[in-house]
């Protein structure tokens, strides 16, 4: 098929398509508004505080509804441009442009993953530990039971590879959750029932040094993230050149939203007994 037959809109879906099977930020964070947002625009995400619970004596106090507000800016751009020559295509054994169209869906996955998981820079570690397969899943119930005390019922944690190797290598099972226990699914998730915990596999989980990884846990609402793909056009003819050309825009934003219920474990990859 010709590339003057592709149309942006079947670009654009191609691209989303990619975009949310692969993208870990789409299963933790809480995005009522994605894709009502624009470049530059913020949200407002607002809240109540609890109402206060005093000793009955005979009389009752009203107090005044008190609220708050998380705002969240939509500043992150990003964009994909690629051309495919008409030769080329034709020669292909494959169809260039909504291959290329796939591997523009995971870069911006890619973007979105490292800017959401990068936001363990605004928390001070809550535990940090230098793990074996002998303290693996006692360092993970320390990480569970500080979101437990923030009354976190069921959490998420997002885990490099060599942290999940540590936890298999515990001997511990892992049965693929597909949403049925409070994980959102379509990403690789772990349940470990005595953890009670989803357990995402990540390998943009940030190494701030060797063998040294910042790690998010917390609830489903505690990182708010809204994104939009924009103005995706499939340009026909480029002045000089004999081919088509695809560009696209991206925007999204994250903010935490609920600091107490998120924690940071900064752990160090510890050596192992050869087998």
């Amino acid at each position: 098929m010709a590339l003057s037959n592709f149309h942006s809109n079947i670009v654009a879906a191609t691209v989303l398509r990619t975009l949310e099977a692969e993208l870990v930020t789409d299963k933790i964070t809480f995005q009522k508004y994605s894709g009502k947002v624009k470049s530059g625009a913020s949200l407002t995400f607002p809240s109540l505080a609890d109402p206060t619970v005093s000793a009955y004596g005979g009389t009752v106090t009203y107090e005044e509804l008190v609220d708050s507000a998380v705002t969240m800016p939509i500043n992150q751009e990003t964009y994909f441009g690629f051309k495919v020559d008409k030769l080329d295509q034709q020669r292909a054994g494959v169809n260039l442009l909504m291959d290329q169209s796939k591997r523009a869906g995971y870069g911006l996955k890619k973007s979105c993953d490292e800017y959401v998981l990068g936001l363990y820079a605004g928390l001070t570690a809550g535990v940090t530990a230098t793990i074996t397969t002998a303290n693996i899943l006692s360092t993970l119930a320390e990480i569970g039971t500080q979101l437990a005390e923030q009354n976190v019922d069921h959490p998420w944690i997002v885990l490099p590879p060599s942290v999940i190797a540590k936890i298999k290598l515990a001997g511990v099972r892992f049965q693929v959750n597909s949403g049925s226990k409070g994980g959102k699914g379509g990403a690789e998730v772990f349940v470990q029932d005595d953890i009670k915990m989803d357990i995402y596999q990540s390998n943009l989980v940030t190494e701030s040094s060797s063998d040294v990884f910042e790690v998010l846990a917390g609830s489903y609402e505690s990182i708010g993230f809204a994104q939009q793909i924009m103005d995706v056009e499939t340009i026909q003819v480029l002045q000089g050149y004999r081919g088509s050309a695809v560009q696209g825009f991206h925007v999204y934003g994250a903010k935490i939203l609920k600091e107490y219920e998120l924690v940071r474990a900064t752990l160090t990859i510890g050596s192992e007994t050869t087998i």
